[in-house]
């Protein structure tokens, strides 16, 4: 049986998020990804970090990249809500 992940549990998470988004934010700057393009090859990226880390590496460097993982989408997603983001076709 599958172990209970509760409100709280997810409500800790986003709150890694929204300081680790944070912390993007300032190293990185404000400068949105300029196509959905961009935003997929750092999604990518960040993807093909947590697989390298999952056949080799322990659970804090794994937990790293999720958060990695997820504040490269979280950005994607503000990148489009800010209008930064250009688009080849519309998605609409």
């Amino acid at each position: 049986m599958r172990g209970q992940v509760s409100f709280g549990f997810c409500d800790d998470a986003l709150g890694v998020i929204r300081i680790a988004t944070k912390r993007r934010l300032e190293e990185k700057g404000d400068g949105g990804f300029a196509s959905v393009h961009e935003a997929l090859g750092v999604i990518t990226e960040e993807y093909h970090e947590l697989v390298r880390a999952v056949e080799s590496d322990g659970r804090k460097a794994i937990h790293g990249e999720l958060i990695d993982v997820v504040v490269a989408c979280v950005f994607a997603l503000a990148s489009d809500y800010a209008g930064t983001m250009e688009w080849w076709r519309s998605a609409e």
